[in-house]
Order: structure tokens, then C-alpha cells, then sequence
């Protein structure tokens, strides 16, 4: 009986196992600093599949997406990370900018080699980045997800007093978000 019992966990165990190992977690040098990532499905990513890619909010880490993260891994290659100066990544030497976040988007996806499509998915402040790294990059988004936008475009003044808050530059950022 006990043979049998454990002979039968023996495939749940081996799945699981298996089901775990598709998620990578790894610290990758981009430009001098270390970025950590959270992908899936990458070793699997058929020619032209778009990769969902997960754009946390102000101050939030890759962990935000965690609700979410093995749900987009049954049906899409996904990737979340850690900005700089957020999570397990390195400080950030720079103030936020959209600009900058855009440019650091672009140097990890070229240092892990992760070509276009994408489908960006932003949660609160991730979304004026996924924004602006749409607009540089028309050819190779094929859709945008909005979670908990900042959506406060008819007052500017509440905008940038809410970035404020957050630490970040919040004059700019309004006005970017709002042209």
C-alpha cells in the first residue's frame, strides 16, 4: 500500500518539479548594474510569439506580479523585473525618468536577447512606461495592458503632486504623461 501510494506521488512530485523549473530567476549585468528577472517560457518561445512583458508600478518589485505571473506563463513566454534601485536589483544612480526606466527596459531585453513582439502590461506608474517604450518602439509592441492606471489626466496638478509622493520627478513625468 505504501509502495503504491508513493509510486503515485512520484508523478505529481516529478510535475511539479517541472512546473516550478520553467520559472528563472537571475540577477543579469545591464550596463554595470544588476537587474533581477523573473521569466518563463523563454527556452520554448516559438519564432514571432510576442513575450508578455511586466511593468511594475512606483516603488513596487517583480513580486507585484505574482497573482498573475504563472496564469500569463500557461499561454505566453513572460517576463517581469526589478528596475534599479527597486527590489533585489542594484541602486539606482540616476533620479526615475521615463526616459531612463525606457532605457533600461531596452538594454535588459538586448542583454538576455529577447526580440520583438511584445505585449507590455503596466501596473500604475509601469504604464507611462510601457507608454513611451511604445511609442519608440511602434514596430515591436503588438498590444499594451493598463492595471491601475494613473489616469488623472484632466488635472495635472494632483498628477505631479501624486508622483511627488512617490519619489519621483513629478512636474516631468505629468507633463510627458499628459502630451
Amino acid at each position: 500500500m505504501k509502495k503504491s501510494l508513493l509510486l503515485g506521488l512520484l508523478p505529481a512530485f516529478l510535475l511539479s518539479t517541472h512546473l516550478l523549473a520553467q520559472n528563472n530567476i537571475q540577477l543579469i549585468s545591464v550596463e554595470g548594474n544588476k537587474m533581477r528577472a523573473k521569466t518563463s517560457g523563454l527556452e520554448e518561445r516559438k519564432a514571432h510569439q510576442p513575450i508578455v512583458i511586466l511593468e511594475a508600478g512606483s516603488g513596487e518589485s517583480l513580486e507585484i506580479w505574482n497573482a498573475v505571473f504563472e496564469q500569463i506563463a500557461e499561454f505566453s513566454p513572460v517576463l517581469a523585473y526589478d528596475r534599479t534601485g527597486l527590489g533585489e536589483s542594484s541602486p539606482s544612480i540616476e533620479m526615475p525618468s521615463v526616459e531612463t526606466r525606457v532605457k533600461e527596459l531596452e538594454a535588459l531585453l538586448e542583454e538576455m536577447n529577447i526580440q520583438s513582439p511584445y505585449i507590455l502590461a503596466g501596473n500604475n506608474w509601469g504604464n507611462l512606461l510601457i507608454r513611451e517604450f511604445a511609442e519608440e518602439h511602434p514596430s515591436q509592441v503588438e498590444g499594451m495592458i493598463y492595471v491601475d492606471p494613473v489616469v488623472d489626466t484632466d488635472n495635472a496638478t494632483q498628477l505631479s503632486a501624486y508622483l511627488n509622493e512617490q519619489g519621483l520627478d513629478g512636474e516631468k513625468l505629468a507633463s510627458e504623461y499628459m502630451n
